[in-house]
């Protein structure tokens, strides 16, 4: 009987949450985009901020979620982002596979080798923000309706108006920076199962001009997370209007008669005059 009434339950907020999600998706249409936001592509749909984007609060199974947290704010505190250039964030590498005397055979010892095998490796590059950056932030969700057996796949980009500065994969930075970079009324997870795992599978890349994250996520029973920083419009510097430097004068060359200058000439004249008078 309990472990009836329990399913039941988990059933029953799993429908709660299929219902919201669904709510949510019919009054923000998923070709609407908000300012920033100029193309999405793939499984990532533009939403409004949920209430609640705790793992198990915000599912889908057809939809990577992306909202608006805030926009053209100055931070208050410094934030470390874990990457801040372009290229692959995950990495998929070989590990070397390592001979293996084989057993004898008429005298012989044949060598036979272990099948290559990789493993994901995270390719970061950390920086901080300053106190006092003009920003933006964007939250990136992908959670699903399963009952944590089932595994899932999306993928897609997305495509900013500015440039993108960093973004956060790790648990532990997103929360950090929830207070600072989150959305007003929402909730957000404060667990460690929420970043996205460094795994096979997984692929996050940012695009060389640093206006574009493509992903490709896999999820199970936890979800996926991802917050992208932009820099604001208000942070350009406005063009300094710069004066210009006088030119340089040539000096004037002097009459040929150069004795005659006019400044000694207005100083002698009057006592010349005055002496011819006298005479």
């Amino acid at each position: 009987m309990m472990q009836t009434a329990n399913g039941i339950r988990s059933r029953f907020r799993r429908i709660v949450a299929a219902v919201a999600t669904a709510v949510a998706c019919a009054i923000w249409a998923p070709n609407r985009l908000v300012a920033g936001i100029v193309a999405t592509s793939g499984h990532i749909k533009v939403v409004e901020p949920p209430s609640d984007a705790r793992t198990g609060r915000f599912e889908h199974d057809q939809f990577i979620h992306v909202f608006p947290e805030k926009t053209d704010f100055e931070t208050t505190t410094v934030l470390r982002v874990d990457v801040s250039r372009p290229g692959e964030v995950i990495k998929v590498r070989k590990i070397e596979a390592k001979k293996k005397p084989g057993k004898k055979k008429k005298g012989k010892r044949k060598n036979r080798n272990r099948p290559a095998r990789t493993k994901a490796v995270p390719n970061l590059s950390e920086r901080t923000i300053p106190i006092a950056a003009s920003i933006n932030s964007y939250f990136l969700h992908f959670d699903t309706v399963t009952d944590g057996s089932t595994r899932k796949t999306l993928s897609g980009k997305i495509s900013f108006d500015e440039e993108i500065v960093g973004i956060i994969i790790d648990a532990d930075q997103l929360v950090a920076t929830n207070a600072t970079c989150g959305a007003t009324n929402t909730l957000y997870s404060t667990g460690k199962q929420q970043g996205v795992e460094v795994k096979k599978g997984n692929s996050i890349v940012l695009s060389e001009d640093m206006r574009s994250l493509t992903v490709k996520l896999i999820v199970t029973n936890r979800s996926d997370n991802i917050r992208i920083i932009t820099k604001a419009k208000s942070d350009h510097p406005t063009k300094s209007h710069k004066k210009k430097k006088p030119k340089d004068r040539k000096p004037e060359q002097k009459p040929e008669d150069a004795d005659a200058s006019p400044t000694h000439a207005a100083v002698a004249s009057p006592t010349a005059i005055d002496r011819r008078q006298i005479d």
